[in-house]
């Protein structure tokens, strides 16, 4: 493996100081964002979140219950001047995780670091869906330059043999069109298509795939930049809080969910709500994997 027994960090996630043998959930900060294509400091993300958790109240309301047995591991120290082995590091660290039998949640840092998550997925799983929501569909080849932008993280990932589903894409790029064509195991739902029924949308999309395990990756301009303005790429007409949860909780609810990511996260001066706004949407994912997935 890339790591081992990686230490906890001084920083917890929702300042829960769960004792790893207690936990159920690993928060994995990966402070990288070499590969963003226009606005910078995603690398700066799971600080800031981590720092805007603090302040949750520890009971949803929704939910009736408050949630805990989560361990924050240290920050993974990216190779700013490789996407490739810094995806390394984050398998490596995911392999750890799940061979301790603890659920991971990535906290990013840009899109690329999925690839690296999804690596250490498909060495236990040979069939397995990634569902993304994101504004875009993340499946050109290559984007300036490079195989490992964070534009190309669906393609590296249906390249390593995942299906994908994308839900909610605002963004789509010809080359991308062209490569889906008539593929049957790739499923784009456009933003579009899902807004007036968007959990039947995504019911639909899903039902293509029955029976797989799904690794869920949230790009957070998924959400609308009215709500989630710091982000490298915002793309208008996006989700809102109510429909992103509805969906989050028919997905948890109905699938088998076997890891999840946050990512494209970058802070905004003066804008502590979008950072305590994903933390919430964090804390509620594993309100909601708790009740219908962790036993």
């Amino acid at each position: 493996m890339g790591i081992k027994a990686p230490r906890r960090s001084s920083r917890m996630f929702g300042g829960i100081n769960s004792s790893f043998e207690e936990a159920k959930f690993v928060i994995i900060p990966v402070p990288y964002d070499s590969s963003t294509t226009w606005l910078p400091g995603a690398r700066f993300g799971p600080s800031e979140v981590i720092d805007a958790s603090r302040y949750l109240e520890p009971y949803d309301i929704e939910l009736g219950a408050t949630f805990g047995n989560i361990w924050t591991m240290e920050e993974i120290e990216p190779v700013r001047a490789s996407a490739k082995k810094t995806i390394g590091r984050v398998k490596g660290a995911v392999e750890w995780v799940l061979s301790e039998k603890k659920f991971p949640i990535l906290l990013g840092g840009d899109h690329s670091i999925t690839v690296g998550s999804v690596k250490a997925f498909k060495q236990r799983y040979e069939d397995l869906l990634c569902l993304f929501f994101d504004a875009h569909a993340d499946l050109y080849d290559e984007y300036e330059g490079s195989k490992y932008s964070h534009a190309c993280t669906a393609r590296r990932c249906y390249e390593l043999g995942a299906k994908i589903v994308a839900f909610g894409v605002r963004s789509l790029g010809a080359e991308e069109v062209d490569f889906v064509g008539k593929k049957e195991d790739i499923t784009i739902v456009s933003a579009l298509e899902a807004r007036s029924h968007p959990e039947e949308a995504l019911s639909k999309a899903l039902s293509r795939f029955p029976e797989l395990p799904v690794y869920l990756s949230f790009d957070v301009d998924f959400l609308d930049p009215s709500i989630m303005p710091c982000t490298g790429t915002p793309e208008p007409g996006g989700f809102d809080w109510y429909t992103t949860t509805r969906l989050l909780k028919k997905v948890i609810s109905s699938r088998r969910i076997v890891g999840m990511d946050f990512v494209e996260f970058s802070p905004v001066v003066n804008r502590k709500d979008a950072a305590y706004l994903l933390a919430k949407l964090i804390y509620k994912s594993i309100g909601y994997l708790t009740l219908f997935q962790i036993q």
